[in-house]
């Protein structure tokens, strides 16, 4: 694998002085950020697997020549890196889905592809995640002519909880981004126990009838639920996409499109990663013929931290989930 000097110091729910970003599926995604790049890390710092600053998230996409993973030929299809501010969260996160000129990833004539770039108030909270998609006629990342694909706001209750995130997809009648015209298309609600867990986002894609936002008639279009263990960790967490035969969202016979599960180890970190997307013979959810679509599994060093992410695509030879010879389709390596 990469030799890169480790350094010590350390899906969307926002901390101070971390960004924890909440997304149900896939490869660097958040339920705002969707590239393949920021989620598994933003997942990871929410699970708690991460705790050390993770400088280079790396994704791969075959074992090599050698047809076996963790060795020195594995196969990398991309790579984003993470910068910080002087307060340790995360400023930007830079994509790279080539290697540069010389051929070596991770080397310095390596090109982004694309950006996305972290705002904060003075508690250390989220207050505007930005995409860039292009650098700009100067040809650099950060400087004023990059070009905004997309931003997202955040506001927060009293208490500090994320309360809504807005998205906004074009610049407005001005074609400047980031002014009073930018229209948004939608927002996401946030719900929180009293443990202070994050049990449901709501995403909401329309103004209703009474055409203002923020009202009870607001379109929903999906939501989430998360259900935590007694230790405040993420169980279960269900993704619902249809109102059901009622068509009023937000109660029981909501449809369920599927949902995932997370296992974790004797040190409370995460484990496993499960997603189901049908639910079997007996057409009940939650139950043992539900179908089983994907699994990840978390490797850690002695420190605790996340080395590896796994992705199996089947159960190997034995026919069974969660042993040695399940196989591996694809794989993520955290480097600090």
């Amino acid at each position: 694998m990469l030799d890169i000097l480790k350094i010590n110091s350390h899906h969307t729910y926002v901390m101070k002085n971390v960004t924890t970003i909440v997304s149900f599926a896939g490869l660097l995604t958040v339920s705002c950020f969707n590239n393949a790049g920021s989620n598994n890390l933003q997942n990871a710092i929410q699970e708690n697997i991460v705790q050390s600053p993770v400088l280079y998230l790396v994704n791969y996409n075959t074992a090599g020549v050698d047809g076996t993973w963790l060795t020195s030929d594995d196969v990398i299809s991309s790579y984003g890196e993470y910068i910080y501010d002087t307060n340790g969260n995360i400023e930007y996160i830079m994509f790279h889905n080539t290697p540069g000129a010389d051929g070596i990833w991770m080397s310095t004539d390596d090109v982004a592809t694309f950006c996305q770039e972290f705002t904060y108030d003075i508690n250390g909270n989220l207050t505007r995640w930005t995409s860039y998609n292009n650098n700009g006629a100067d040809w650099e990342w950060h400087t004023a002519d990059d070009r905004v694909s997309t931003y997202r706001e955040y506001s927060y209750a009293a208490n500090g909880d994320l309360q809504y995130e807005v998205f906004y997809p074009t610049a407005g009648t001005d074609a400047i981004w980031f002014t009073a015209d930018d229209p948004f298309n939608g927002y996401e609600k946030s719900i929180f126990d009293g443990n202070g867990n994050l049990i449901q986002f709501i995403t909401y894609v329309g103004a209703g009838a009474d055409a203002t936002w923020y009202t009870a008639d607001d379109v929903v279009n999906i939501y989430y639920n998360q259900i935590f263990n007694a230790n405040n960790k993420v169980v279960y967490q269900n993704r619902m996409t249809g109102p059901g035969a009622d068509t009023v969202w937000l109660n029981g016979d909501d449809v369920m499109q599927f949902y995932s599960e997370s296992q974790y180890n004797a040190n409370d970190k995460k484990k496993y990663y499960t997603i189901y997307t049908a639910s079997g013979p007996d057409a009940t959810w939650f139950t043992a013929d539900d179908t089983f679509s994907t699994t990840h599994g978390y490797t850690y060093d002695t420190n605790g931290d996340l080395l590896y992410k796994s992705t199996y695509s089947n159960a190997g030879v034995d026919g069974t989930w969660y042993t040695s010879d399940d196989t591996v389709a694809s794989l993520v390596e955290y480097l600090y």
